[in-house]
């Protein structure tokens, strides 16, 4: 089943990317930043037209450099195959999930093939893009996690992995790549009237990789980009779109209209879901989708109440759609 999900999700997502020329307006824009960072050597602190990019953290630009090494320049092909990789990615993680919570490897299979071709997470697949590697990672770290809480065998490194996880989300997109998939995890052990296990997590020992991960990176940045460009990344960029954002805003309803149209054709059993959770023969499964449904509800929530949206700030909530 892996090897089908990986032949089925590569073709989907690999088809095309590199035959058509880069979209504006962000395809180009963080195309540029990657050949800038590049060619000056400068591999800390982002520019985009010999100006410092305060907008995002590195991971991104990196990964689009790394993956040009073959053919030595940043070509439409290699700025998208970060996203590409990620999305493959994250259809096995939805299996490894959907097998380790249903114990069945058709619902496994089924959840995989769900997020696949949902319209949404099929699009950005293709795109050069942030939000589907930020789903990557924010997947892994509750699928560490969970692996960690559901067995006894290597957990404590399956506790570490979760840390991890979270601290490249960091470098992908921001303190969001923390605050979901810790939100995420305190929520259900809170549900689960089970807090104490937030101490088996290790929370010395990968806060302290937490730590060293995301703080080496903004130790370098603040040096070598300056305070305004400390102040545009650590504050306005994630704590202004937060509170009174500067752009994309939204009414808190956006996403009860926009998540349906972008989840099709899924969303159309969307009302099922919800009918069978509640009846009295979808009792003796809700146990199973706990964390799913914990993990759709805290992300669809924060972003919400947040003033700026965009239809893919939620990108990382459609793998629990798909379980669910």
């Amino acid at each position: 089943m892996v090897g089908f999900i990986i032949l089925f999700t590569g073709f989907l997502f690999f088809f095309n990317i590199g035959n058509r020329d880069l979209w504006a307006p962000d395809e180009p824009r963080y195309a540029q930043v990657s050949k800038e960072m590049r060619d000056s050597g400068n591999f800390i602190v982002p520019h985009l037209n010999s100006e410092p990019y305060p907008d995002k953290p590195p991971l991104l630009f990196w990964l689009i450099n790394a993956s040009s090494l073959l053919s030595g320049k940043i070509t439409p092909l290699s700025a998208r195959l970060p996203s590409a990789l990620a999305g493959i990615g994250c259809c096995l993680a939805v299996f490894f999930f959907g097998r380790r919570i249903f114990q069945n490897n058709r619902i496994a299979l089924l959840s995989s093939l769900i997020l696949a071709t949902s319209s949404k997470f099929l699009w950005m697949a293709h795109r050069v893009a942030f939000d589907v590697i930020l789903t990557f990672f924010v997947m892994m770290a509750l699928l560490c996690f969970y692996q960690g809480y559901t067995e006894q065998k290597n957990r404590g490194w399956r506790y570490i992995l979760f840390y991890v996880f979270m601290a490249l989300g960091v470098l992908t997109k921001g303190p969001i790549g923390f605050i979901l998939p810790f939100c995420i995890v305190l929520t259900y052990l809170f549900v689960k009237r089970d807090a104490r296990t937030l101490k088996a997590t290790k929370p010395w020992i990968g806060g302290a990789l937490f730590a060293a991960l995301v703080f080496s990176w903004v130790y370098l940045a603040i040096i070598y980009g300056g305070k305004e460009y400390t102040h545009q990344i650590l504050f306005k960029q994630n704590v202004g779109r937060f509170a009174s954002s500067f752009a994309h805003r939204r009414p808190f309803y956006y996403f009860f209209i926009n998540f349906p149209i972008n989840f099709m054709p899924w969303s159309v059993f969307i009302p099922g879901v919800v009918i069978y959770a509640f009846s009295r023969k979808g009792k003796e499964k809700r146990q199973h989708i706990l964390l799913p449904a914990i993990w759709f509800s805290v992300i669809f929530v924060f972003f919400s109440i947040t003033s700026g949206k965009r239809d893919i700030y939620v990108l990382p909530l459609y793998p629990a759609a798909s379980l669910l």
